[in-house]
């Protein structure tokens, strides 16, 4: 996956009026982002799994832990992206 192109930044305010839905990676962050939302555009933020809510709550840092640790995020992200995907298309028909 290229990511040469992609820059992280903090999220703004403006942000959860100008995208449909806002990702949280896991509690904690939730918790922040619902602290920085205006009250209008909660319905937005989400956790990331709860589109694949098999794996649990929060995504592990793929950095501590066991050597398999990237190939399981790797696998949550794959089954996030499957299922988001499907509700998208669901949502247009």
């Amino acid at each position: 996956v290229d990511l040469a192109g992609l820059r992280a930044r903090q999220i703004t305010k403006a942000d959860f009026a100008a995208f449909d839905l806002v990702l949280a990676i896991d509690d904690g962050h939730y918790r922040q982002l619902l602290r920085l939302c205006p009250p209008p555009y909660r319905e937005r933020v989400k956790l990331y799994l709860s589109y694949a809510p098999e794996f649990g709550r929060d995504v592990p840092d793929p950095y501590y832990g066991k050597g398999d640790g990237f190939e399981k995020v790797w696998q949550m992200c794959q089954a996030v992206t499957d299922a988001l995907v499907t509700e998208i298309r669901s949502r247009l028909r």
